[in-house]
């Protein structure tokens, strides 16, 4: 059950990753017509800095629960990978507990913030006058479903250790190894020939 959960967790991760890289493109995107305008026409749009901001902080909100799924979040390796199984998963146990930790801190400083500014409808003190409750809530929905991600994960870790699979806790709470680096970039090169192939053979039989 809660691997299906986290497959279905990883489906709507990666949406919301594309969608964050397509913000991030439109911000990108602004930002460049606003120094054109700038520059040839002396005229500017006025906000391209906040609304690329906006866009910044809810793409990376929302990109870190992949992230953790995918195991590519920062952690130094130097000693884990020395150490044997049961040690290394109880190292990713506490480095998930730490994180959510930090999670539920920042939601709840993040929730005092988003519910000020609906109260009192606070708006940005530029000529766009956003109304920061939105910006803020999307921002803030990101970090929580950040959090049904890590309590997932967290679960999975429990359930692997009552089944006496500490190698499982490790395999979906650790850090990747090299080896596994390699087998990804080797399966991800196959499924692009695969693909490149299907295309050629599309365009023969056109």
């Amino acid at each position: 059950m809660l691997d299906k959960l986290l497959v279905q967790a990883g489906r709507v991760s990666h949406v919301a990753a594309w969608m964050g890289g397509a913000l991030l493109l439109a911000a990108a995107t602004v930002v460049t017509v606003e120094v054109l305008a700038r520059k040839f026409f002396g005229w500017s749009m006025q906000g391209a800095d906040e609304l690329s901001g906006y866009a910044f902080a809810i793409a990376c909100s929302w990109a870190f629960g992949l992230a953790v799924l995918q195991r590519a979040n920062v952690r130094i390796d130097g000693l884990y990978l020395l150490v044997p199984i049961p040690l290394r998963a109880i190292m990713d146990i506490a480095a998930l507990l730490i994180l959510g930790l930090y999670v539920a801190a920042l939601l709840s400083s993040g929730w005092v913030l988003w519910q000020d500014s609906y109260t009192f409808t606070s708006r940005s003190i530029t000529s766009w006058r956003t109304p920061l409750a939105i910006p803020q809530g999307l921002w803030l929905a990101g970090w929580l479903w950040m959090a049904l991600i890590l309590t997932l994960l967290l679960l999975r870790c429990v359930q692997a250790l009552m089944k006496g699979g500490l190698a499982d806790v490790v395999a979906v709470a650790g850090v990747r190894t090299m080896a596994e680096e390699v087998k990804d970039e080797l399966a991800a090169a196959a499924e692009e020939v695969a693909h490149e192939r299907e295309l050629r053979s599309r365009r023969g039989d056109a």
